[in-house]
């Protein structure tokens, strides 16, 4: 699954949620460490943790980690062993040759409206 959506729509909360929820591995290429780790050995990187695997900004490990994740997926093509979000619309982002079209479903996160901050009825 790729979690698309702009800043502060709640992307990396949904993610570290979703792990405490249901356990696997979570790395933010936000993290210099992790994102050196990911551009130096995209493959490793991509099977190193728990799976579920979340990689929140994943745009940011390049094309070369995208491209490690779809070899991965290829190899085993469970559903549900990757979970990556990025704040760039992952489809264009142009260093990326990869979509993983058929490989992985998209689900566009937006941030909440002011009603739902409030817990009112939406007016018109």
């Amino acid at each position: 699954m790729i979690v698309n959506g702009p800043r502060q729509s709640g992307k990396t909360t949904m993610l570290r949620r979703y792990q405490r929820a249901h356990g696997g591995s979570y790395r933010t290429l936000d993290n210099r460490q992790d994102q050196e780790a990911a551009i130096a050995d995209p493959a490793a990187f991509a099977a190193d943790g728990e799976s579920p695997r979340l990689i929140d900004e994943v745009h940011l490990g390049g094309d070369w980690l995208v491209r490690a994740i779809k070899i991965a997926v290829d190899e085993d093509p469970r559903p549900g062993r990757f979970i990556l979000s990025g704040s760039s619309r992952f489809l264009t982002v142009p260093t990326l040759s990869e979509s993983l079209a058929g490989r992985a479903a998209f689900v566009d996160l937006w941030p909440l409206s002011m009603a739902e901050l409030r817990g009112v009825p939406p007016t018109s």
